[in-house]
């Protein structure tokens, strides 16, 4: 196996800071999924070939009632921040290391909540959630945030 299966981007802190989950009393049998996925307080950083990002991260899962006009039967969510850090290449462009460091970061802050609400969930009656991949590309593609310098 080659050494080089360690990705150039680290993981500065990685937290949850909020969370709630219910359960409402009568379950069904017939239950849809709805995920939420959304970030904020995005902010990016760059000296020379150093760069970083942070964020926080909402995800919520909901079990929806079908049989019931969609009624929601359980809510977990949670909110996870994360910074990252990561050397760019000097003739990198701003656009190329904003979408390297926040597709990064999502995908890591995801899998994160992901696995949080999974274990939260799995002390329910309705069982583990597991919450669907996202594509963190497409979530990170519209961010326009600039750079700060250090």
């Amino acid at each position: 196996m080659s050494g080089d299966f360690i990705a150039p981007i680290q993981i500065v802190n990685l937290f949850v800071v909020d969370s709630d989950f219910h359960i409402e009393d009568s379950p069904s049998d017939n239950m849809e999924l709805k995920v939420d996925v959304s970030y904020q307080d995005v902010h990016l950083w760059k000296k020379g070939n150093d760069a970083r990002a942070s964020l926080k991260m909402c995800v919520i899962g909901s079990l929806l009632d079908r049989d019931v006009g969609a009624q929601e039967k359980m809510h977990a969510g949670v909110t996870v921040s994360i910074s990252v850090s990561a050397q760019m290449p000097m003739n990198s462009l701003n656009d190329e290391a904003r979408h390297y460091l926040l597709s990064n970061a999502i995908s890591m802050a995801y899998a994160h909540a992901k696995s949080y609400l999974m274990v939260v969930t799995g002390l329910s009656p309705m069982g583990a959630l597991t919450l669907p991949a996202i594509l963190p590309a497409e979530l990170s593609a519209d961010c326009d945030v600039p750079f700060q310098s250090e």
